[in-house]
């Protein structure tokens, strides 16, 4: 068995990274949220978004000191807002642009991730960044105009029976159309 079994289930093995100089600017940070809570928030409604707003205001003042947890979803939340944005808009809002915003979210939600122990915990925050980390991967590496995955089997032991994924993309665009989510929670 795999000592780690996040590391095995995210990709082959590299050096963990430094998360804190990861996170952007704190206008940043809040910009990507309102973008998250624009663009993503109404279609996959995972949490309750005010509670989640609070965390993140309380964790950027003290980044330092996140919990693994919190820094998971924060990661893939960046990592979903800029999946959502187009990249004039990144370029305009966070003075980046779009194709490196998304390596480096998505390797540092990779990273947190396995620092959360995402493949053994049980805490609820921690499936959350993860089943949004699994559709930020989707939009990302599905290059079909139509597509629909199952996230079901990676969280069997999650006690969540079933997370059903159903998305369009346009061709011309990477711009989010439509997003199901469907789950007994």
């Amino acid at each position: 068995m795999h000592p780690e079994p996040e590391k095995f289930f995210l990709g082959p093995d590299t050096p963990p990274i430094e998360l804190k100089a990861l996170h952007p600017e704190m206008v940043h940070m809040f910009r990507l949220w309102q973008v998250f809570l624009n663009n993503v928030q109404p279609l996959v409604k995972i949490f309750h978004a005010p509670t989640v707003q609070q965390i993140i205001i309380d964790a950027s003042a003290d980044l330092d000191n996140v919990p693994k947890h919190i820094e998971a979803l924060m990661f893939t939340m960046y990592l979903l807002a800029v999946t959502s944005m187009q990249p004039e808009d990144c370029e305009r809002l966070l003075s980046e642009p779009r194709d490196k915003l998304l390596t480096r979210f998505s390797h540092a939600a990779q990273q947190a991730l396995i620092n959360a122990r995402f493949m053994k915990s049980l805490n609820l925050i921690t499936l959350q960044a993860y089943t949004l980390y699994a559709v930020s991967v989707t939009f990302i590496t599905c290059c079909q105009p139509k597509c629909s995955i199952t996230v079901s089997d990676s969280l069997r032991n999650t006690g969540f029976p079933s997370v059903h994924i159903l998305y369009h993309f346009p061709t011309s665009s990477p711009k989010l159309l439509a997003l199901r989510i469907s789950a007994n929670l």
